[in-house]
């Protein structure tokens, strides 16, 4: 594994940083009441926060090491499904891939040759069986690299936050099959990140995430990032 990898104790400690008293207070006889208090109440949060990911998870071992990736994925998953403060995780990501990560492409399950987009891999639907295997980041051949060197990473123009948001609207919509014209693609190439395919326009289609699922952001940051995601097309073509 060629990530940062994390316990289920250790993702907890940072999703639950906010809270975290200081070593040298931890000493019930040298600490005030509300300090006291303070630790009781962490302990609970962090307590009913692992039911809350065994529940979504539960293959989760305590002294399994999960890759970054992974933990990436329920952390937006947290973020959009229960409101968990998961910046830590999601900085702790980006940091990765700002440093020692930029130099990968994309990520692979070891017991398979198909690979996947490593932001495209955060930003597709949690599969809670994911945690059942081992993941590498991998440099696909030049040829399977696309060739438009001018690409733009749109986490960091549009942020992760934002981008998890559209795609969970129009995972929800698809799901629920509230939008008529929204397809799932044929996807012919593993590093082909366009899931859907939307038969009218770009307008159209955020009218109706706005209006239908309640998407909050800006139409213009949303035309930039949906065009990664979605093909529009036309019917009869």
């Amino acid at each position: 594994m060629n990530t940062p990898t994390l316990r289920i104790k250790e993702f907890i400690e940072k999703l639950n940083n906010k809270n975290q008293i200081g070593e040298e207070n931890k000493d019930a006889q040298k600490t005030s009441a509300k300090i006291r208090f303070k630790i009781l109440k962490q302990k609970k949060y962090a307590s009913e926060l692992k039911d809350t990911i065994l529940s979504i998870i539960p293959s989760i071992k305590e002294e399994e090491q999960y890759s970054l990736l992974l933990w990436t994925k329920l952390a937006l998953y947290l973020r959009i499904k229960n409101d968990i403060d998961s910046n830590n995780i999601i900085n702790e990501y980006l940091e990765w891939r700002k440093s020692t990560g930029k130099s990968f492409y994309a990520v692979k399950r070891v017991d398979l040759d198909t690979h996947i987009n490593i932001d495209a891999f955060i930003l597709t639907k949690l599969n809670p069986e994911d945690f059942c295997f081992n993941w590498v980041c991998v440099k696909p051949a030049l040829s399977k690299i696309p060739h438009n060197k001018n690409k733009k990473d749109i986490s960091k123009i549009y942020g992760i936050n934002n981008i998890a948001k559209i795609k969970s609207c129009l995972e929800t919509a698809f799901n629920n099959k509230t939008i008529k014209d929204l397809e799932v693609r044929n996807i012919k190439s593993s590093n082909d990140e366009k899931i859907y395919v939307y038969y009218k326009n770009r307008e159209s289609l955020y009218n109706e995430l706005k209006s239908k699922h309640d998407l909050k952001i800006a139409l213009s940051s949303f035309k930039g990032i949906i065009s990664s995601f979605v093909e529009i097309r036309y019917k009869g073509r």
